[in-house]
């Protein structure tokens, strides 16, 4: 069996392979996959959520000076 993932797999297959494990081992590397892809994935959603609000900051900031301009 299988226990090397690649990236582009996505959690659904990770739980496929969960569910089809034969042994202990494979298992705890499909959970920690499992683990790791989700913990990739929360981080990439806090760096996207970063940078969008860093730009709505960013227009605020703008808006802020064009109005004091005025």
């Amino acid at each position: 069996m299988n226990l090397i993932f690649a990236p582009s797999q996505n959690l659904r297959q990770l739980l496929e392979a969960v569910c089809e494990a034969e042994t202990g081992r494979a298992t705890e590397k499909y959970g920690r996959d499992i683990a790791s892809r989700i913990a990739l994935l929360r981080n990439e959603r806090n760096r996207i959520t970063s940078e969008e609000m860093k730009a709505v900051i960013c227009e605020r900031d703008k808006a802020l000076h064009s109005v004091s301009k005025i």
